[in-house]
């Protein structure tokens, strides 16, 4: 049983002590799969999609296909750290030798070698930072995603609340400044 540890730290202006909870190195944490946008630039993708496919499996069709997409899954999750890992970091890198070989070519701009080299950096960086910009965007959407269904669930908890508490109002209370009661808002 993973031992872990938990801090209550003070409420400050709220109403509720938020805990910092520790736990041990040893517990992970098995994410579910998605595919990276950025994987479709990778020169190797249709390769291993083709060899993916391309496997005997014996069964029905559904099984087959499961079991494709299980194999192509384990493929693609090596694909990650082997070409993407760091693609911010390479972005910013590229950035930084981009700037080097412009600082350069403005010292000596007829020098053909400090031509060459700007323009492969500019070429380096374009591509990076395009890769580093299909990577956080997609990753901003799925953040956004997850933080607009967490916003849904709380509205709706907070309609359903009200309702509940509209319905245990008495149908025969006085009337409200608008001349309607609470017995025209219950029935319909």
């Amino acid at each position: 049983m993973p031992s872990c540890k938990a801090i209550f730290l003070h409420e400050g202006i709220s109403d509720h002590c938020p805990a910092k909870i520790t736990l041990p190195n040893s517990l992970t944490i098995k994410r579910s799969f998605q595919f990276c946008n950025v994987w479709a630039q990778h020169p190797q993708l249709f390769t291993i999609v083709k060899e993916g496919w391309g496997v005997n499996i014996e069964g029905c069709m559904m099984y087959k296909v499961v079991r494709r997409l299980k194999l192509l899954k384990r493929r693609l999750k090596g694909l990650y750290p082997e070409a993407f890992s760091n693609i911010v970091a390479e972005a910013n890198t590229d950035r930084d030798t981009l700037r080097k070989a412009q600082e350069a070519l403005h010292s000596c701009p007829i020098d053909e070698a400090h031509q060459q080299l700007k323009y492969e950096a500019y070429h380096k960086f374009q591509n990076s930072s395009y890769l580093a910009e299909v990577f956080l965007q997609q990753r901003s959407k799925a953040t956004w995603i997850r933080l607009g269904d967490d916003n849904t669930r709380y509205f709706y908890s907070i309609i359903k609340h009200k309702k509940e508490i509209m319905f245990k109002i008495n149908r025969n209370r006085s009337l409200g400044p608008n001349g309607f009661g609470s017995g025209f808002y219950i029935s319909s």
